[in-house]
């Protein structure tokens, strides 16, 4: 049962992750944030998340809060000094 839990997280936070790639193309989001195109395909494919080091990538380079892109919990904007 705990499979199944795992991949609804995966997929929400893969939609959570196409919210930021908004007009990109998937090879462009890649290169932004250092993902192997093929692995990103397999990942969407597959409706699973990237490993954490590549979550912490995502998050830095879209400025939001690793917490909401893995979880959804609290406001998606890391806020500026």
């Amino acid at each position: 049962m705990a499979r199944k839990t795992d991949k609804v997280a995966g997929k929400a936070a893969l939609e959570r992750i196409s919210l930021l790639k908004e007009n990109l193309s998937l090879a462009e989001f890649c290169y932004r944030v250092g993902w192997n195109y093929r692995a990103a395909q397999k990942s969407y494919l597959r409706k699973s998340l990237p490993d954490s080091e590549l979550l912490v990538k995502i998050a830095s380079a879209f400025r939001v809060d690793l917490k909401w892109l893995v979880t959804g919990e609290i406001d998606p904007l890391v806020a500026t000094a």
